[in-house]
């Protein structure tokens, strides 16, 4: 069986971001699936770019982001500047824009944490903004 605990790791504009860990200390979270055009890349080497999945760590889940494997960890946020529009982002603190690519699973914790964070129901892929110049 294994036991979680949430831990606040940052507070940004109205949405508090979190990350799970598992009793071992290791952070977990939930896998997603990135949509993207396979002929063009518009991140300028985002991390969406090179996986196929995601890893959101500040959401419920029993997944562990593997780097070596392509599976990156990110982070589900409220848009700073449009209120109740989810977001992912790469972690490490850096604002980044839309690359042209989104994330999205049919996992009930996904949309979960969206009305969680926004406090509205959404519906569709969110958009990834791991685009850095």
């Amino acid at each position: 069986m294994m036991i979680l605990q949430r831990s606040k790791i940052s507070q940004t504009n109205h949405s508090i971001c979190e990350k799970t860990i598992n009793q071992k200390g290791k952070i977990m979270g939930l896998i997603i699936n990135v949509f993207r055009n396979d002929n063009r890349d518009c991140t300028n080497g985002g991390v969406s770019s090179k996986a196929k999945e995601l890893c959101v760590i500040n959401a419920e889940g029993p997944f562990d982001p593997k780097e070596d494997d392509g599976v990156f960890p990110v982070k589900l946020i409220d848009h700073p500047g449009l209120p109740g529009t989810p977001l992912l982002v790469p972690t490490g603190g850096r604002k980044g824009m839309m690359g042209g690519n989104f994330g999205y699973t049919s996992d009930g914790r996904f949309q979960d944490k969206i009305v969680e964070l926004t406090g509205r129901r959404f519906y569709g892929a969110v958009p990834i903004h791991d685009r850095f110049e």
